[in-house]
């Protein structure tokens, strides 16, 4: 900023032949002439020190010169600035609300799919990543060829085991299964699709039949779900995602032993399997080191989801152990154990 009080502060000012600047502070902003020079009381703003600071003297009214001071000085008083100051204080009050938004949703999400779904005196059932709650009076099975026939109500959850003649099922029962989907589940009708705490279900009939009892499939899971009698949709309506508080549904594992390189070709294997569950560790700790009698060869156990190691003896014979991972409510077939040698 230029100021003209004396030539030694305007050195570059052609000094005019009478200058007189005598205006009285009121008379700050009105433009007076002297003799030599037209000049006008000027407010200089010194942006270098952190604010605006006023200084009353004569300058020259080069245009450049007050045109860049009335910039300046409306710059700093304009409604854009003022805004502009406050705009931190608003992004910091803007994410607050959003941050308590995000916070309330989010317990509300956690509490539909949560133990919440269970509804009192129920206990929940897992298996296939999926859990499904029924009156604790209720029987539960597990592979059964014969699901029915249990007052006041049954839950199955796995195929059946074998196929058998079971007995004509009542109406006056209550009855769900839940079961990995059989191939011909393709051929169902789809009635209407929904979702149930988060799971994607499908109302589905079975073509060229009419409609008995429920029928619900997830495609998902690849899960079949069915349920008959009066209290089956009331069961049905608690599926959810697996909790940490639900019972999970054992497994089947079926297994073969054998003993190789013999000039006749691999014999079967009669005796003790022993097994051991390796993980998860609460697994570890309620299923302690076991064994079950293979009958030429084959034998069948019935275990908690987990991982497993399986080994045989025979003799001298070196018998390396095998392991797998047991799925609830699932039959699998066990890595064969292989023994090599006399």
């Amino acid at each position: 900023m230029l100021r003209g009080r004396h030539q030694g502060d305007c050195p570059h000012l052609p000094r005019p032949a009478s200058t007189s600047c005598t205006a009285s502070r009121a008379g700050a902003g009105r433009q007076f002439h002297s003799s030599g020079v037209n000049r006008t009381r000027s407010v200089s703003v010194d942006v270098s020190a952190g604010g605006a600071r006023e200084d009353h003297g004569c300058t020259s009214t080069n245009p450049m010169t007050t045109r860049a001071t009335r910039i300046l000085l409306r710059a700093a008083t304009s409604p854009v600035s003022l805004m502009t100051r406050r705009l931190p204080v608003v992004i910091v009050i803007v994410g607050v609300v959003l941050m308590l938004t995000a916070v309330l949703r989010g317990g509300d999400a956690e509490a539909v799919t949560d133990p919440g779904v269970v509804p009192a005196g129920w206990t929940a059932h897992s298996a296939y990543g999926l859990q499904l709650s029924v009156p604790r009076a209720w029987h539960v099975s597990y592979f059964s060829p014969c699901p029915f026939g249990q007052l006041p109500g049954t839950l199955t959850i796995g195929p059946p085991r074998f196929i058998a003649n079971c007995p004509a099922f009542g109406f006056d029962q209550h009855e769900v299964m839940m079961s990995i989907a059989p191939t011909r589940a393709k051929d169902l009708h789809v009635i209407r699709r929904m979702t149930v705490h988060g799971v994607h279900v499908e109302v589905v009939q079975k073509r060229g039949q009419s409609p008995t009892g429920i029928l619900w499939f997830v495609p998902s899971k690849d899960v079949l779900i069915s349920g008959y009698g009066s209290a089956a949709q009331r069961s049905l309506n608690t599926l959810a995602p697996t909790s940490r508080s639900s019972l999970p549904a054992p497994g089947i594992v079926n297994g073969t032993a054998q003993l190789a390189g013999l000039p006749t070709g691999p014999m079967p294997i009669s005796g003790s399997i022993q097994y051991e569950a390796v993980y998860p560790p609460s697994v570890i700790r309620t299923s302690p080191a076991m064994a079950v009698q293979a009958v030429d060869g084959h034998y069948t156990l019935t275990l908690k989801p987990g991982r497993y190691r399986f080994w045989a003896s025979a003799g001298n014979a070196s018998c390396p152990p095998v392991t797998m991972v047991v799925v609830g409510g699932v039959i699998q077939l066990a890595p064969t154990i292989t023994c090599n040698g006399l």
